[in-house]
């Protein structure tokens, strides 16, 4: 049986975490102890779901600059 072509045209991003011991007051500054990127986006979501049911995906979304976009790209390639 021949895999569905299947294109997702949507959001892809890249969450970028810090994780601190509380909550700052306002104005203030912490500083995290812990650092961490997330992949996500709905139309992200969905390709990788489509990938992981064998659907033969292709992606079209906006790249949103050079290191975040290969960062990116880095994260998702490996559901295809």
């Amino acid at each position: 049986m021949e895999r569905p072509r299947i294109c997702v045209v949507g959001a892809c991003n890249l969450d970028l975490i810090s994780y601190v011991p509380r909550l700052p007051s306002m104005g203030e500054t912490l500083h995290g102890h812990r650092f961490q990127m997330g992949f996500g986006g709905k139309g992200a979501n969905q390709a990788v779901m489509a990938a992981k049911l064998w659907g033969d995906v292709t992606m079209v979304t906006n790249s949103a600059g050079m290191y975040l976009g290969r960062i990116r790209w880095k994260i998702s390639n490996p559901w295809g």
